[in-house]
């Protein structure tokens, strides 16, 4: 059961619902159960849910805005998941001679699947992350197919001031609520309805990486959700674990990225760990994220154009009917503006060190621009070593046998990630990477402003501290 009215407060106490902990139990059961939803049948301060053993009990500071207040502590748990251990099951089919065959049901009907989990610890996980999640009204980091992301309720104002609190997120950035299915949409809509004209998009690429902007339903989400705006930002996530434990919780989730605000976006575990170890009370361990970068941000009103570059590319979107003339928002927004979308405004995705982007690598400007910012031929001066990172995503095979960056390498001036294969889902864990291994700069190689490379060159340029054009 979804909850339509949000939250400013926890529930008093009350007494003590005897199915409470015996419906927990029976979310799921043998080998490949079906998951049901959690329901709020009990407050999350009620003795039953205070002295079970997954109850995380935060400091607040509630003289402090949202955004400034002191991150909760405490004993983060890295939880296991396994991704492939979940499998979604459509609807059952009405029985009827006009429609006998299962592969005819349409792709809308398919976006109301039920989650099956078959692996006991992925169960055992997502009970826990649901439990904290509908129950608690904690946060959680969770994994999508774009990046983690920092996930709490999003019809609970509690929750969502935990989400920016552990972020240390500027209060006007708005945030996307990821949803399981379209019955979940609609609760968030006005007459609980979806405009037709999003049903294309719909149809065509959720689950997946592209948000919508919605028209909302007056007092359904906290305006911290929205930054006070008439919008929200929905997507159906198509990673597994996600799409399943909002199934499971039963609520919405609003989810930015699971870093620090400003900081590379994390695309393994390990990074949230990095940046919110003893913030949250669980992180979802399921490997390194498919794509990397995070989801694609459009509006269709008053007419339809690409917020925030991503995983749904610009010439996609232009072979969905109606759509053959959409554009693409330069990027970012006035300093006094609220922008309509996250990504827009501030800069981001920014390890520790400077980073130089080079809009249009040649061997000759990479080998310029690393003499330029120090690197020397003859390795590190130990009286001043400096090193500089070169996340690599030109594919110029000449580099592979350049002498002069073959022994800036060797002798340890360079240290390289190597991208190549998949700019897009390396290039924030290159990021991470090198920071950790404490060079001085980092030099970013640029690819080709189009497709997937717009995700790619709008994320190093927020990153970078200088673009360096391409020569004259």
């Amino acid at each position: 059961m979804i909850r339509r009215k949000y939250s400013t407060v926890q529930p008093a106490m009350h007494a003590v619902h005897s199915h409470c902990l015996s419906r927990l139990k029976s979310i799921t059961h043998g080998p490949s159960a079906l998951i049901t939803p959690l329901t709020r049948s009990c407050s999350s301060r009620s003795p039953c849910l205070q002295t079970n053993r997954f109850h995380f009990r935060p400091l607040h500071r509630p003289d402090l805005p949202p955004h400034f207040r002191m991150p909760p502590q405490y004993a983060t748990a890295l939880l296991h998941a396994d991704p492939t251990a979940i499998q979604f099951i459509p609807p059952l089919a009405q029985k009827s001679s006009l429609d006998p065959v299962p592969s005819q049901r349409t792709a809308l009907e398919a976006l109301e699947a039920t989650p099956q989990v078959s692996d006991e610890e992925t169960r055992d996980t997502l009970r826990k992350a649901a439990y904290a999640l509908a129950h608690d009204e904690d946060v959680v980091a969770i994994p999508t197919e774009t990046v983690y992301g920092l996930a709490g309720n999003a019809l609970s104002a509690s929750a969502v001031a935990k989400i920016f609190a552990a972020k240390q997120r500027p209060s006007d950035n708005p945030l996307i609520v990821h949803v399981s299915s379209l019955a979940m949409l609609r609760s968030l809509l006005p007459n609980q309805a979806i405009p037709d004209h999003y049903l294309p998009l719909i149809e065509r690429f959720w689950p997946g990486p592209l948000t919508l902007l919605f028209p909302v339903a007056e007092t359904t989400l906290p305006p911290t959700v929205t930054a006070g705006q008439p919008t929200v930002a929905v997507r159906m996530p198509a990673h597994p674990v996600a799409r399943a434990l909002i199934a499971i919780a039963g609520v919405p989730l609003a989810a930015p990225s699971a870093n620090s605000s400003g900081k590379p976006s994390p695309t393994l575990a390990g990074h949230v760990m990095e940046d919110l170890n003893g913030r949250i009370p669980i992180v979802i361990d399921a490997g390194q994220c498919d794509f990397g970068m995070e989801s694609t941000v459009v509006s269709l009103s008053p007419h339809p154009i690409i917020l925030r570059p991503g995983g749904v590319t610009l010439e996609q979107l232009r072979k969905v009917p109606g759509l053959e003339a959409i554009s693409a928002h330069s990027g970012s927004v006035d300093a006094s503006a609220t922008p309509m979308a996250p990504g827009m405004k501030y800069r981001h995705y920014s390890p520790s060190v400077p980073v130089h982007l080079l809009e249009q690598p040649t061997a000759e400007l990479i080998l310029e621009t690393m003499k330029r910012l120090g690197a020397h031929p003859q390795g590190i001066d130990s009286s001043t070593p400096f090193k500089i990172g070169w996340f690599r995503a030109c594919p110029l095979e000449s580099l592979d046998h350049h002498p002069e960056i073959a022994t800036m390498i060797e002798l340890g001036s360079v240290v390289v990630f190597d991208g190549r294969r998949d700019p897009c889902r390396e290039l924030f864990r290159g990021l991470r990477s090198l920071d950790n291994d404490k060079v001085n700069v980092i030099v970013v190689d640029g690819v080709p402003d189009r497709d997937l490379g717009r995700a790619f060159m709008n994320r190093a340029k927020k990153a970078a501290s200088t673009v360096i054009p391409p020569r004259s």
